[in-house]
């Protein structure tokens, strides 16, 4: 059986990862050589008035962007969303994460 005497600490993982994910084992983190965490936030997307859209992510504070159509807010608001979960890392602050959300469908009389 090899030795796994490894400091994860050096290993080459994210420093998003080593936010989010639990300390895992030094062998299985050396097995996967890096560790992606694949974490879901909701988008807020509205057309203006006058065109294009604006893009937030209501649990990322402050992130909000634009674009001229649907595709382009989106990949901005994606960039946007990267930039601020690096900036919390950099900080140490916390990840922020998402309660549970539920869509209603409500009937309006005409």
């Amino acid at each position: 059986m090899k030795n796994w005497n490894l400091n994860p600490a050096r290993l080459p993982i994210s420093p998003l990862a080593r936010a989010v994910v639990p300390r895992l084992p030094a062998p299985l983190i050396a097995g996967i050589g890096r560790i992606i965490v694949n974490m879901k936030f909701t988008v807020i997307l509205e057309r203006e008035p006058d065109g294009g859209y604006v893009a937030k992510v209501p649990s990322m504070p402050g992130c909000v962007s634009q674009g001229d159509t649907r595709e382009e807010a989106m990949s901005n608001i994606r960039e946007a969303a990267e930039l601020y979960l690096e900036d919390c890392i950099a900080a140490g602050d916390p990840i922020p994460t998402e309660s549970e959300s539920v869509a209603i469908e409500l009937d309006i009389p005409a």
